[in-house]
């Protein structure tokens, strides 16, 4: 099954542990390698490639896919919310870089939202080999276009992580919702992915995590996960419109917490974070200081603002004011940390990206193309710096 690399990219409908948890075992690693180091694209599947994660005498057998080619990589020991198993997308590159992206779409905390498609994704259908299929055929441009040439991630190896637990990639509890029963595993099936891709990608110098939407908070509830497993290797993270806020803010965190058990995912360094996502990005800044951090938003996301004080929207008023002071007073005395506020209502950046004159992201604040903010971030600009967009 072929298909032009350009095309794959699913739609984010709306938003948003186990004892071998990497970031459950480590309270103060950090990161260490800096170093960072082209064509149309096509799509396989291979069922052979994760139906037996932990085979083989020295561990867990590294993916196998080809260059500039999608290949689905079943997972045995992965779970969806209906209790299917799931996979993950493999494109290989040809630079030592790897990009790792959490989709997003939706979120779910109770019987109504688990069984509504338009608040959360790929509940009860789960996510297999043949949704990743549709979905390479139905988006054609994103952070995975290869033909954009001043994307500074062309040339690197991407893994695609489907989302079908309901709980922005960071549960691991089950739930039943009056006789609804749905396992809320994301962070399990991340600890699942990792085990097989840090061998994978041994030789990468540098490990972009991201996602958008579900898959931006979820992209940040996991950092130190990644951080831990492929140390030394630096992990950089921009996290997609998934803005972490303040608890007042988020009425709903306090049942989010509690049905997805989101305190067992973080280390208990993290001083807070279990109630508070706001003290999230500078335990990492401050812990890893040789990686770097990025939020991207726009100023009134109405899908954000939805999710955040169902069942009636945040005002847009509120979420821009909100989001400006938490984004100052995350970001603007840090070293290691920015972040790209673009005007209006849309949702999500990085399955939006198209092409500007066949060489640029469109997606400017300020005057600064989304690409240039990217590119400096990635190649350790010094002048890399926050963009808002232009008063």
């Amino acid at each position: 099954m072929k298909r032009p690399l350009a095309v794959l990219f699913i739609a984010v409908a709306s938003l948003v542990a186990c004892s071998d948890d990497p970031a459950s075992t480590s309270s103060s690693s950090s990161s260490s390698s800096s170093t960072s180091s082209s064509t149309s694209s096509s799509t396989s599947s291979s069922g052979s490639s994760g139906a037996d994660p932990d085979a083989g005498e020295e561990g867990p057998k590294p993916i196998e896919a080809k260059v500039n080619e999608w290949t689905w990589v079943p997972f045995a020991d992965s779970t969806c919310a209906n209790g299917s198993t799931t996979g993950i997308g493999v494109n290989m590159g040809t630079a030592k870089k790897l990009v790792v992206y959490l989709e997003g779409g939706g979120a779910c905390w109770n019987k109504t939202t688990c069984g509504n498609s338009q608040i959360v994704a790929n509940i009860p259908g789960g996510f297999g080999e043949d949704k990743f299929e549709a979905q390479v055929e139905a988006f054609p441009t994103s952070i995975f276009d290869r033909t954009v040439v001043e994307s500074p991630y062309k040339d690197a190896s991407f893994v695609y992580v489907p989302y079908c637990t309901g709980d922005v990639h960071s549960g691991d509890k089950e739930q039943d919702y009056e006789g609804m029963k749905i396992k809320h595993f994301g962070r399990r099936n991340i600890v699942a992915f990792l085990k097989r891709l840090v061998p994978t990608f041994k030789d990468v110098e540098r490990v972009t995590l991201t996602g958008s939407s579900a898959g931006g908070f979820g992209s940040a509830m996991n950092y130190e996960r990644f951080a831990v497993a492929f140390a030394p290797t630096r992990v950089d993270l921009i996290d997609d419109s998934g803005p972490p806020f303040p608890p007042e803010k988020l009425p709903h965190y306090a049942t989010w917490s509690e049905m997805w058990d989101l305190p067992g995912g973080f280390s208990a360094a993290c001083e807070g974070c279990a109630t508070d996502v706001t003290k999230i990005l500078p335990y990492y800044m401050k812990q890893y200081p040789k990686a770097r951090f990025a939020v991207l938003s726009t100023e009134h996301d109405q899908t954000i603002r939805m999710f955040f004080t169902l069942p009636l929207p945040m005002s847009a008023t509120d979420f821009k004011t909100t989001l400006e002071a938490t984004m100052a007073a995350t970001f603007d005395t840090s070293t290691n940390g920015r972040y790209f506020i673009d005007d209006g209502t849309a949702h999500t950046f990085l399955r939006r990206v198209f092409r500007k004159d066949g060489d640029a992201f469109t997606v400017e604040s300020g005057g600064v193309s989304l690409a240039k903010f990217l590119s400096d971030m990635d190649s350790d600009a010094a002048d890399w710096a926050t963009v808002k967009l232009a008063r």
